[in-house]
């Protein structure tokens, strides 16, 4: 019948015209997606170049302050180890520099951070050559990448050094540290399928991250790449889609030109951030697929319906058998509500999904399924979609049978069937595509936090020189407590009377597409001031305008105090008269000092990286090692002394102090030993001792002897003391013997005193009594030596006439003086009266 004919004519032109409408929103948000992911990629390879010009700015640096210290090191007199020592500490700063070499005009190393290239010639390697060919000393020289021993591909900076007469005199270079560099590429990456590519302009690439195995070192410089494409066009940024050559993958990449300004590099760097077409349209063609599911189940329910219309009455059977397995087949999941809320039909996905039985349908309410909604919140939505007749599309959660909810995404409206309004209604289990954009948010969420916890300044600014944006870090260095006390200010306001016209010529030059370098002074808000140095480039939005000036700003004070102090306890330890050697924690020798090496007769080059046991004698216990190693294996320090050989093999004693270091988190990573030289030291004990062993035998012989001699003495004492008794009885006795009768005589004198005698009688009387007085005077001292031996004398204090004691003996022997015709005479001067004495 015509009216057939027709129904089916008017229906296809609305499924026509149906899926024209849906081919363009397919199409539209294909669209949308790869411009979103090209403001994406761009912005990241922004901020990944900018990260590696940091890098490379921080590399010249390096080489900068090497340039500087060379006049001071070519007069040091130490064979360039000083040179050698701060080498190391700059390499230990700059991150992302792993070698500093300084070479002469012949191309020999003179000084690097790694000591097993001393005196190495390079005069044939590329950086020297070009270096050497160099019309001035600020061209960096850009190697071409090579493969180190370890197996990564890097590439090295380098530039020429001239004497004071503009003369060649010898290159420095430093090589990049690429691990160090990737790690910091691969935090930036949002998604698995992502990776970053760094090239040398020459088309080697040097690194992809993450890595894979083979790409390094190929050459990307053919017809047609992605490299290739980006040098010919001539711009900084290129936005490219297509199949890469290196791996043959299709995918879109953005790629930036790195060639800061500043540098005046021979060769710039071509990075390139990209993601797998594929993996970008991912949720995209899940979604077109869903559409498409839609729309052959609405054609098909549209189909099935006017074919039902047209043979209700002969095929309602096969029409419902059709429908079923249309709905039954779909893979969203399909299920229809009464006007109450009730599920009165669902197909088989839906059941899957959910977990359900098939006795549920008819049996289960939709709050029962639905987690986020009240029954009478559905029930007031299904009508108002009846009264609109809309398509109503919203996400919500639904819960599985066993407790755990879904995220879904639900189209549905009403429908009149036999007369009832039902809900139809289409759902789609969505959590994969949440934790995607999730995934997609966290990414930027770390990204932001990488910039907020960035030690150095991020700031933006606009091109007025307004601020727009500045993290903590930067808020800190102008002392400003948040951005809302400085958010507006012009950022030249900050910077010091002499820099503020270079950084307004700064700003302008970012906003004319360049990007740049500058050191300049600040004054804080607090009044204090900070050398910084920035690194600015220009942000772009979709359109690729300039809309502002991104810098990352570092504070360079702390760091030029720091190399100060270095540089003050370098020297210490460098003039210390104890040796001094330090090791890693496998104890390998990382550095000696000056007394370490007149001590050992070791050289610099000959300590270095070798083990101590290079000092071993053979002499030392093996339990002294033993109980050294366990004890600073277990973190205490060792205190003892060990017998080495030197390198002329004279064996020396040495007083040693080793401690374990210990970084912040508590790991042992070196050990520092204290030397001293106490080889005469013990030499001289050693002979102390000896003449000590030999006093002692001379003090034992002597007591013998001593104890001897006392033994003879106590004989002759005892012999001398009984002799001593008997003489004291013998003077004992005789006194009183003689002492009886010189007391007749003095009786017999007093009595002829009292007869009648002349004058000459009396004297020769008197001079008879005092004889006779001083004899019995003798006596009585013979008694008291006697009594002096026995310990028995008593001392008297009497006063004492010394005029008359004198003229008593004047008299005395006078008549004796006489006698041969002497004369007797005494010349007393005055003496005081009180004078005492024993009598």
């Amino acid at each position: 019948m015509r009216v057939f004919h027709t129904q089916w004519k008017l229906l296809g032109a609305f499924l026509a015209l149906l899926a024209l409408l849906m081919a363009y929103n397919i199409h539209d948000s294909r669209r949308t997606k790869a411009s979103e992911e090209r403001v994406h990629l761009s912005n990241l390879a922004a901020i990944s170049a900018d990260i590696i010009e940091r890098r490379l700015q921080g590399t010249d640096q390096l080489l900068q302050t090497v340039i500087g210290n060379v006049p001071a090191w070519s007069v040091a007199g130490d064979h360039w180890q000083s040179a050698n020592s701060q080498l190391t500490q700059l390499a230990g700063l700059g991150h992302g520099t792993a070698i500093l070499m300084l070479m002469s005009s012949s191309g020999e190393v003179l000084a690097s951070n790694r000591y097993d290239l001393l005196g190495q010639n390079f005069a044939h390697r590329h950086y020297f050559r070009m270096a050497r060919e160099a019309r001035d000393g600020q061209t960096r020289i850009v190697s071409p990448p090579f493969q180190t021993v370890f197996g990564n591909y890097t590439f090295t900076i380098s530039r020429r050094l001239v004497d004071g007469q503009g003369r060649f005199a010898g290159v420095v270079m430093a090589s990049m540290d690429m691990p160090f560099i990737g790690q910091l590429l691969e935090r930036t990456l949002y998604a698995e399928d992502m990776w970053t590519a760094l090239a040398h302009g020459n088309g080697i690439q040097i690194m992809m991250v993450p890595e894979r195995p083979g790409q390094a070192g190929k050459n990307l410089a053919v017809p047609g790449s992605f490299f290739s494409r980006h040098a010919e066009s001539g711009r900084q940024d290129s936005f490219l889609t297509g199949i890469v050559t290196a791996t043959g993958e299709e995918r879109m990449m953005a790629l930036r030109t790195i060639h800061p300004a500043g540098l005046h590099m021979d060769y710039p760097l071509i990075l390139a951030v990209g993601r797998e077409i594929d993996a970008v349209f991912t949720d995209w063609r899940q979604r077109a697929l869903a559409w498409l599911m839609l729309y052959l189940g609405v054609a098909g329910l549209a189909c099935a319906g006017l074919g039902w219309y047209q043979k209700k009455h002969r095929e309602d059977w096969e029409t419902i058998l059709r429908k079923q397995a249309l709905v039954d087949t779909a893979t969203d999941g399909i299920h229809v509500l009464a006007m109450d809320g009730r599920l009165v039909d669902a197909n088989p996905a839906f059941l899957s999904m959910l977990g359900l039985p098939p006795s549920a349908i008819g049996q289960t309410q939709i709050d029962a399924i639905d987690a986020v909604h009240t029954l009478e919140q559905i029930r007031e939505n299904m009508r108002r979609l009846q009264a609109s007749g809309e398509t109503l599309r919203l996400e919500t959660r639904h819960r599985h049978a066993d407790g755990h909810l879904l995220d879904v995404e639900i189209t549905c409206r009403c429908q009149e069937l036999d007369g009832e309004t039902l809900l139809v209604a289409s759902s789609r289990d969505i959590g994969e595509r949440k934790l995607t954009v999730e995934r997609l948010a966290q990414r930027e969420l770390d990204l932001k936090t990488i910039i907020e916890t960035e030690p150095e300044c991020v700031k933006l600014v606009a091109e007025d020189g307004a601020l727009l944006q500045m993290n903590q870090a930067g808020l800190a260095m102008i002392g400003a407590e948040s951005l809302a006390q400085v958010a507006g200010c012009l950022v030249s306001d900050l910077v010091a009377p002499e820099h503020r016209e270079a950084f307004m010529a700064l700003n302008r030059r970012i906003f004319a597409g360049e990007s740049a370098t500058l050191e300049f002074e600040i004054i804080g808000l607090t009044g204090v001031r900070r050398w910084m140095e920035t690194h600015a480039v220009p942000m772009r939005d979709t359109q690729g305008r300039v809309t502002a000036h991104l810098a990352v700003t570092r504070d360079i004070t702390q760091r030029k105090a720091a190399e100060k102090e270095l540089a003050k306890l370098h020297q210490a330890v460098e003039q210390s008269p104890e040796g001094i050697c330090i090791t890693d924690a496998d104890g390998n020798i990382e550095y000696v000092n000056r007394a370490f090496m007149s001590s050992s007769g070791y050289t610099w080059e000959e300590l270095i990286g070798r083990n101590p046991r290079v000092l071993n004698s053979g002499h030392t216990p093996r339990a002294v090692y033993e109980e050294m190693w366990a004890r600073l294996q277990a973190g205490d320090v060792w205190v003892g002394e060990l017998v080495n050989r030197r390198k002329n093999g004279e064996i020396y004693v040495e007083s040693e102090i080793i401690s374990p270091v210990r970084q912040a988190d508590g790991r042992i990573t070196d050990y520092l030993a204290i030397k001293q030289d106490v080889t005469e030291k013990k030499q001289l004990q050693r002979e102390v001792e000896a003449y000590r062993e030999h006093l002692e035998d001379l003090v034992r012989n002597k007591t013998a002897a001593l104890e001897e001699a006392n033994a003879s003495l106590a004989v002759s004492r005892d012999a001398a003391n009984q002799a001593a008794r008997s003489k004291a009885s013998f003077l004992s006795n005789m006194s009183h013997e003689i002492r009886t009768p010189m007391n007749g005589i003095l009786g017999m004198l007093h009595l002829l005193r009292r007869s009648a005698l002349d004058a000459k009688q009396l004297g020769c009387l008197g001079k008879i009594e005092h004889s006779a007085n001083h004899l019995l005077a003798l006596i009585n001292d013979i008694l008291d030596l006697s009594k002096i031996e026995a310990g028995k004398l008593t001392v008297e204090r009497l006063q004492v006439n010394v005029p008359q004691i004198v003229a008593n003996v004047a008299s005395i022997i006078n008549e004796l003086a006489g006698e041969k015709q002497l004369a007797i005479s005494t010349d007393l001067a005055p003496l005081p009266s009180g004078l005492l004495g024993d009598a």
